[in-house]
């Protein structure tokens, strides 16, 4: 693979990435916010399942946005 083809196939792969993570913050801060407004109305194993659904997107939050920020 010479230089220039390698470093097409990584620039691919960097968009492809972005994507990807552009994809999974958009999805975590939909269920974040259907989760916490359910949460005004839930009660028992529902209250459970949408603050479990809170905190499990917060971590899938936490990836593109470390991603965007390069920390």
């Amino acid at each position: 693979m010479s230089s220039s083809e390698l470093r097409n196939f990584n620039e691919k792969r960097l968009r492809i990435n972005k994507i990807g993570m552009m994809t999974l913050g958009g999805w975590a801060i939909g269920n974040i916010a259907v989760s916490g407004f359910s949460l005004r109305n839930a009660s028992g194993s529902n209250k459970h399942f949408h603050q479990m659904n809170v905190y499990w997107n917060a971590v899938n939050l936490a990836w593109p946005v470390s991603d965007i920020t390069e920390l």
